[in-house]
């Protein structure tokens, strides 16, 4: 990481080009049986470290976006695309809390009230979790009426489901970093 930074490359790239990419191919080893769980723990924890290690180096913005939460959803134990959203979007000149997962969706609209988010961003892997999308934002919608966020989703499982976003009212969904990047900092 660190000689990839002195290279030039920018914290995008280290975090979609390195991190994210890593990532996808453990998740293949492991869904093709030929990786251990405990194996893909450890890949898990290298990545976060080296996100720990990047993280102090990144510029800080002159911008003041808005405010943003970013989570995942009951649920969904995979918080490393999450987390690289929640630093990639503050490096941007968002205000970011970033709770990671498998919260409960409680947790989560507390944070959104206390916070007064101006966008939620919610970051889901599995198409599995879809329906604790839907969930989770119309409990959002349904408590916080005209004052609740703009909803923004991220990750893997929106590659299968185009359309989600679209059905559930979202700003839109994004499958990368980069994409999210473009989204919510146009």
């Amino acid at each position: 990481v660190q000689d990839t930074l002195r290279a030039g490359h920018t914290q995008e790239d280290i975090y979609v080009d390195i991190f994210a990419e890593s990532l996808y191919r453990v998740g293949k080893l492991w869904e093709l049986n030929q990786i251990s769980v405990a194996q893909e723990h450890i890949a898990t924890s290298i990545t976060q470290y080296a996100i720990a290690v990047l993280y102090p180096q990144l510029p800080p913005s002159t911008l003041h976006r808005g405010s943003m939460v970013v989570t995942g959803v009951s649920g969904d134990l995979h918080q490393i695309g999450a987390n690289l959203v929640a630093d990639a979007m503050e490096a941007k000149g968002w205000t970011v809390r970033f709770l990671g997962t498998n919260l409960p969706h409680s947790s989560i609209l507390a944070v959104v009230e206390e916070t007064a988010a101006d966008v939620l961003c919610i970051s889901t892997t599995l198409v599995a979790n879809l329906p604790a999308v839907a969930d989770l934002v119309g409990t959002i919608r349904g408590k916080l009426n005209g004052t609740a966020p703009k909803i923004a989703l991220g990750g893997a499982a929106y590659k299968l489901a185009p359309r989600f976003a679209e059905d559930l009212g979202a700003i839109g969904a994004f499958a990368d970093l980069r994409q999210g990047l473009a989204m919510l900092c146009a």
